[in-house]
């Protein structure tokens, strides 16, 4: 009778936090990436920006943001479309 009680509010609701959870994973994800392909910083560098991300997400993805995000969209390479 679980369902029984779960109204349209309620999976309206779910819906936003799983896409918020996707939105965050991306993101995530993207800075990982953008990390990497930096060729301006050490490999001692990148792998302490990886590890402050890992354990301090939030403050970790802000920070990177305010600090080295001016050029992120320099290195970001759109894929090619297929015909």
């Amino acid at each position: 009778m679980v369902l029984a009680e779960f109204g349209s509010g309620q999976v309206l609701w779910s819906i936003f936090w799983f896409f918020l959870f996707v939105l965050w994973i991306s993101l995530v994800i993207y800075m990982w990436v953008d990390i990497i392909r930096r060729k301006d910083l050490s490999g001692a560098a990148k792998a302490m920006w990886v590890a402050f991300l890992i354990f301090l997400p939030y403050l970790g993805f802000f920070v990177y943001l305010t600090v080295r995000g001016s050029d992120t969209s320099e290195r970001y390479v759109p894929p090619v479309p297929r015909m």
